[in-house]
C-alpha cells in the first residue's frame, strides 16, 4: 500500500465523507405509551406528594431535564436525602402532565399550555 501523502508527523491521516440522509431517534429512545406515576416501579426512587397523592418518579430523569430538580435532588438540600417531598401550590393534574412531558409521553395543547408554561418556569424546565 502506498501511504505517501497520508502521513502527517508520523500519523496516518484518514479523510471520510459522511452523508446523513435522515435520522431516526425513535429507535434509540425507550418509548413508553403508559406510565403509572401513582405506583412504585423498579426505576422510581423518589416520591412527590401532591394534593395528598403520591407520585413515584426517578430522580435522575428529573435532574436530566431540570437544573431545579438536579439541585433539589442531588444538591446540598435536605430534600436530596428525603424519600418523599411535598410539593405545594401545584395540582396533581398539573404535575402529572408535566411529568408526562418530561417522560416524553405527553402533549402540549390548548387545555394545558398555560399551566405547563408556569410549571416550566417554576421547575426550570426548558
Amino acid at each position: 500500500i502506498n501511504i505517501q501523502g497520508f502521513l502527517v508527523d508520523g500519523s496516518i491521516v484518514v479523510e471520510a465523507k459522511i452523508v446523513v440522509r435522515g435520522e431516526n431517534r425513535e429507535r434509540f429512545r425507550k418509548k413508553r405509551t403508559q406510565f403509572d406515576f401513582f405506583s412504585p416501579s423498579k426505576y422510581s426512587n423518589i416520591i412527590f406528594s401532591v394534593d395528598g397523592k403520591k407520585l413515584h418518579v426517578s430522580k435522575q430523569d428529573l435532574a436530566n431535564v431540570s437544573p431545579y430538580f438536579e439541585s433539589l435532588l442531588f444538591g446540598d438540600f435536605k430534600e436530596s436525602q428525603a424519600n418523599e417531598i411535598v410539593l405545594e401550590d401545584v395540582s396533581v393534574k398539573e404535575f402529572t402532565t408535566t411529568l408526562k412531558l418530561i417522560y416524553d409521553i405527553g402533549k402540549v395543547d390548548e387545555s394545558n399550555a398555560e399551566y405547563l408554561l408556569k410549571m416550566a418556569d417554576r421547575f426550570d424546565i426548558p
